[in-house]
């Protein structure tokens, strides 16, 4: 799960930096955290429910596509298991946010880690995910 704590072992002889959390940063995280909670539990509705109605799909893939893709992909194994790691939290507007955080993925045949980035948009007032992308 995600959390804006350093790590115990943080040398505390070394300079903290200011964390880049502003005031809606435990909602931005809690948000995060339920989506990698839906994944895990493979609820699929849940799951997708934190996309934006603005959200395109990478790779020109439509919606509609994607989302059925998703279904598959959530469904297919007995088991998954998703992690995050928080790397950076920044709101360039009050209603935008971008989380970037190392993911880890585990499924009974799947095992990948990279590093993600979440662009939320304020959507009906919650936040939601308008695009998403790993490297």
């Amino acid at each position: 799960m995600i959390d804006g704590d350093e790590p115990a072992e943080a040398d505390p002889k070394l300079p903290r930096p200011d964390p880049p959390i502003d005031p809606d940063s435990a909602e931005i995280l809690a948000m995060v955290n339920a989506w990698a909670e839906a994944w895990s539990k493979q609820r699929v509705e849940d799951y997708l429910a934190f996309y934006a109605s603005s959200f395109v799909p990478p790779g020109g893939m439509s919606r509609a596509a994607w989302e059925a893709e998703r279904r598959q992909r959530l469904l297919a194994p007995g088991w998954i298991a998703v992690a995050a790691a928080l790397v950076d939290l920044r709101t360039p507007a009050p209603n935008r946010a971008e989380v970037e955080f190392i993911q880890s993925y585990k499924s009974d045949g799947y095992t990948d880690v990279v590093v993600k980035t979440l662009e939320l948009v304020v959507e009906a007032g919650r936040w939601t995910i308008a695009r998403e992308t790993s490297h």
